[in-house]
């Protein structure tokens, strides 16, 4: 059983595990965007051959979106997600920081990191968050300092910026005002749902909305990260007393 997104190592390790007589079990642990074709069965050479033989997901809405992508609905199950418990501890403060949440990608972060280089001198304040797996070195200037606790810990923000992380996801069903940031030259994963209501910005359009953000629609957070079902995950893992 493993953190599941469908990449070429991953396929390999399914064939390698059916050759042994392996069960294999993917957890679709993250968001799966409605442009995140990495997952869709047709992307790969032998089809549904090197799919998990159970694909366990966060929240029904990832559970859907397989299915688009030519999953089989008798191979998924939804088990729900942890981090689905957390959105109650988001404080929003209308007068607080901006926070940041850099991707994985250097050249987005730093792209991130350079658009709000201006607006820190002009007053405005932000606390940036590097990704866990890949950490990204920059200077502190004047309205932009580096914070290593998570969103949910934070004491009060007034906006949430990302690109390509699913703390934009636990931002807008937390009913943060919440920015997608867009890159020149790339295309992140968009991590969020359209229901959501999220913003999209570039480096020029992202003063005005910061000035004004919107608030994202209410959505039932069940549908995307759900509570876990520890009952399901004792039975597909072979755990149960």
């Amino acid at each position: 059983c493993w953190p599941w997104e469908n990449h070429a190592w991953e396929r390999a390790f399914v064939r390698d595990a059916r050759v042994f007589g392996v069960r294999t079990v993917g957890y679709q642990h993250t968001v799966v965007g409605n442009r995140e074709w990495n997952y869709a069965a047709g992307t790969k050479p032998d089809g549904l051959a090197s799919l998990p033989e159970s694909i366990l997901t966060s929240g029904r809405e990832g559970a859907d979106i397989l299915i688009q992508f030519g999953i089989p609905c008798e191979r998924l199950n939804v088990a729900g997600a942890l981090r689905g418990t957390q959105f109650k501890s988001f404080l929003q403060d209308p007068n607080g920081p901006v926070f940041v949440a850099l991707p994985f990608d250097a050249d987005i972060a730093s792209q991130i990191v350079s658009a709000i280089r201006p607006l820190g001198a002009q007053g405005m304040c932000f606390l940036v968050k590097t990704h866990p797996m890949t950490p990204f070195s920059f200077i502190p200037s004047d309205g932009i300092a580096e914070t290593k606790e998570p969103l949910e810990r934070q004491g009060g923000v007034s906006v949430v910026l990302y690109a390509a992380t699913t703390v934009g996801l636990e931002a807008a069903l937390g009913g943060l005002p919440t920015l997608r940031f867009r890159p020149v030259g790339k295309v992140p994963a968009d991590t969020v749902p359209s229901e959501l209501n999220v913003i999209t910005v570039n480096a020029a359009d992202l003063a005005a909305e910061l000035r004004s953000p919107a608030y994202p629609t209410s959505v039932d957070t069940e549908h995307f990260l759900a509570t876990p079902d520890y009952a399901l995950w004792q039975k597909i893992l072979g755990t149960e007393s």
